[in-house]
């Protein structure tokens, strides 16, 4: 009001029905969801500071925090704003900084544990390199004792043989002392330096006086293959993983992502067999159904889907 026609002046007042603003104007509509999700967002946060400084739960770790960070950096969110919904704003921002704190000191001391236990993979890698080197250092000596041996044949044919049975003798003491290296590092659980042990004893037919077969050796290397615990690696999602498990017969894995869709992978190559995308907001969570054909997913706008894997991907 006034209709359509009639002249409009400075003092004209414009009357707009209730209905129209909500029907017409769409922002609106996604102001007012963004608003909602926002404020849902700040009072599960208070909520949360506020059970905590009463010592009844604990700061808030990964996926939530991750996703009340964002909140935060996005939004920017005030005192005045934050009123409208719970009075507790200065505790729940000092709680999210506390929660972001701890885990930033968690992944500081997984970092530099990570890094010791690279410090002692590399120490280890090298004691086997450089007794591999000793190693081979010796089979050469015990080579130039056989040569001279062959030498000395001429004038005594037991001497010469005598000697390449003592250079046997030490290339199996050697095949044994490393292949016992390997399987230590093996049953360490660092089967990759196990293997890394055994190769030198292993024959190469590029080489001149090319190493024989050596079973010790060759088992040495089988075992640390066998145990090496990495099967499969799975790459395609474009931003952080939040949630991964198995299916129910252990041939499938499902992930959530925060890139707003769900995977399904291959667990023995790591290829992708579906991707469950429809989601608006990061997914949180997913799992399969108890008979592994279907997958329920979680996401943080405000949606759970079922998804039928019967005609993936």
């Amino acid at each position: 009001m006034p209709p359509a026609g009639e002249a409009l002046g400075a003092e004209t007042v414009i009357d707009i029905s209730h209905e129209s603003l909500m029907r017409v104007w769409q922002r609106l509509d996604i102001w007012a969801d963004e608003e909602a999700r926002s404020a849902q967002t700040y009072r599960r946060l208070a909520d949360a500071a506020a059970l905590h400084a009463a010592g009844m739960a604990g700061l808030w770790r990964n996926p939530e925090l991750q996703l009340a960070i964002d909140w935060r950096d996005n939004n920017h969110p005030n005192e005045t704003w934050a009123s409208r919904y719970h009075a507790g704003f200065a505790a729940a921002m000092e709680f999210l900084e506390a929660s972001r704190t701890l885990r930033q000191q968690e992944e500081d001391q997984e970092e530099s544990a990570r890094q010791a236990e690279i410090r002692r993979q590399q120490e280890l890698a090298e004691a086997a390199v450089k007794l591999a080197t000793e190693q081979r250092r010796r089979a050469r000596a015990a080579v130039v004792g056989v040569i001279v041996a062959l030498l000395l044949a001429a004038f005594g044919g037991y001497e010469a043989l005598t000697a390449i049975k003592k250079t046997a003798v030490a290339h199996r003491a050697e095949v044994r002392a490393v292949s016992a290296l390997s399987r230590q590092f093996t049953e360490r659980g660092d089967a990759t330096t196990g293997m890394l042990a055994a190769l030198p004893m292993m024959p190469n037919a590029t080489l001149p006086g090319a190493r024989p077969h050596s079973a010790p050796a060759a088992m040495a290397l089988l075992d640390g293959w066998s145990h090496h615990r990495e099967i499969a690696t799975m790459i395609g999602h474009t931003s952080e993983i939040l949630n991964a498990s198995f299916s129910p017969d252990g041939q499938s894995v499902v992930t959530a992502s925060r890139d707003n869709t769900a995977g399904v992978w291959d667990a023995q190559s790591g290829a992708v067999l579906a991707v469950l995308s429809g989601h608006t907001d990061a997914v949180v969570s997913a799992s399969f159904s108890a008979n592994g054909r279907r997958v329920v997913t979680a996401s943080w706008d405000k949606m759970a889907g079922i998804w039928d894997l019967s005609g993936a991907p």
